[in-house]
């Protein structure tokens, strides 16, 4: 829901929004704005995909690093480390 007063009709807005992406990708979405107070005042926007950039569908899995174990204490803190019910943060 968007409120546009007319004190600032004349300023640029930004509206951030998402949407999702489905496949087959379409070639365009298309936004449209409606006043719910005027008759016949809408708009009609067309987003193009045709440049987008998306990443891969399966991305490759994080290599784990050789770390130690680290005890509750190495927190630093003794309240905070008696939060925790592990014997050994992973």
């Amino acid at each position: 829901y968007f409120s546009l007063k007319s004190t600032n009709s004349e300023d640029d807005h930004t509206l951030v929004f998402s949407v999702p992406i489905l496949e087959p990708l379409s070639p365009a979405y298309f936004v449209r704005v409606i006043s719910d107070r005027w008759l016949h005042s809408e708009s009609v926007l067309p987003i193009s995909f045709d440049k987008m950039i998306l990443p891969a569908k399966f991305s490759p899995p994080t290599e784990l690093l050789d770390l130690q174990p680290l005890l509750p204490s190495a927190i630093g803190e003794p309240a905070l480390s008696k939060l925790f019910r592990y014997k050994e943060f992973n």
